[in-house]
């Protein structure tokens, strides 16, 4: 991957979607994407959540990942104020801590987006719930990109 990533280190929730909001609405900001993934897998099931979150710049890209999902209204109302487009990917992604930064933000770029906006926040928050240790289906990137 050409771009330079820079993984955001989570210290409290409120200063992780501080920081997030505030790239989103940097000048060369393309665009934020935000994912939903589960803390713990064992099989097939899933326990938990976590939040993703990559911010698409010319010059570079952010991922947060694994952050506690508490005060996602602040990150939501960043993101759609930011001025830029806010995509929230429409399944639960796997989990990407054993990912190389690259990795994740490669997943995290193919996954099929949904604008985030009014008609979709519904959407986004019943995805954005604690998984049980139901049985779950990971979102599978669209394009495996050449390496």
């Amino acid at each position: 991957m050409s771009q330079q990533i820079t993984e955001i280190q989570p210290v409290t929730v409120a200063q992780s979607w501080r920081l997030i909001n505030t790239l989103a609405r940097s000048p060369g900001t393309v665009c934020s994407i935000v994912a939903a993934a589960p803390e713990r897998v064992v099989g097939e099931h899933a326990w938990g959540l976590s939040v993703q979150v990559l911010i698409v710049q010319e010059d570079g890209w952010y991922l947060l990942r694994d952050a506690a999902p508490t005060l996602l209204q602040e990150l939501v109302e960043g993101l759609r104020l930011s001025g830029r487009p806010a995509f929230f990917v429409t399944g639960k992604v796997r989990p990407l801590t054993s990912e190389s930064i690259e990795e994740a933000a490669r997943h995290l770029i193919h996954v099929p987006p949904r604008l985030m906006s009014e008609a979709t926040l519904q959407q986004f928050y019943k995805l954005f719930t604690p998984s049980m240790g139901e049985t779950v289906r990971f979102v599978e990137p669209l394009l495996q990109p050449a390496e």
